[in-house]
């Protein structure tokens, strides 16, 4: 597939949207005491709003006629680890993380996602999501889901306008529309 400016740009617009009516329904599940599924969506929310610097860099480098491995970007697009450090570096922006850290607490939270969803096996034995993930971690992943998305709506806001200023067509025109009215 050849990730033309255009496509980039809606798919740009649909992660944010698609992350947004994942933490949406993550606050659902919460309310009606879904606290697993609750956590997986929130998750997901994290996950999926964490493309959007990634489309964003591929975006400004089509503007300025740079040459890009399309199969990077839709691999890091496909890849859980490269998402999750991409929400944790942002949630953790003035932290000092090493390296090794930040790839311990990655696989930690993609082990707890896995968790939230299946019956996990362990070496002692194995463990049901209600027994992984309770109230307080569904609380803490929406609250990360939360700022995530507050943080990257002034970032898409600013990035639309941006985008908006430098290429014109009905498209830009429509999706530019959605945010300044906000």
């Amino acid at each position: 597939m050849k990730l033309t400016y255009e496509i980039l740009y809606k798919m740009f617009h649909d992660c944010y949207q698609n992350g947004k009516d994942l933490l949406e329904e993550s606050k659902i599940l919460f309310f009606h005491g879904k606290y697993q599924r609750a956590y997986t969506l929130a998750h997901f929310s994290t996950e999926e709003t964490s493309k959007l610097p990634m489309l964003n860099t591929y975006m400004i480098g089509i503007m300025n006629n740079h040459k890009y491995d399309t199969n990077h970007l839709l691999k890091r697009l496909r890849n859980h680890t490269a998402k999750i450090e991409m929400y944790q570096m942002i949630l953790d922006w003035d932290d000092d993380f090493s390296i090794e850290e930040l790839k311990s607490l990655v696989t930690e939270l993609n082990d707890k996602k896995n968790n939230s969803i299946y019956v996990s096996i362990f070496d002692t034995g194995y463990r049901t999501p209600k027994e992984e993930i309770g109230k307080k971690d569904a609380e803490d992943m929406i609250n990360s889901a939360s700022y995530l998305l507050d943080f990257h709506e002034r970032f898409v806001r600013y990035t639309m306008k941006e985008l908006k200023n430098l290429q014109t067509s009905e498209l830009y025109d429509n999706l530019y529309a959605e945010y300044k009215e906000k």
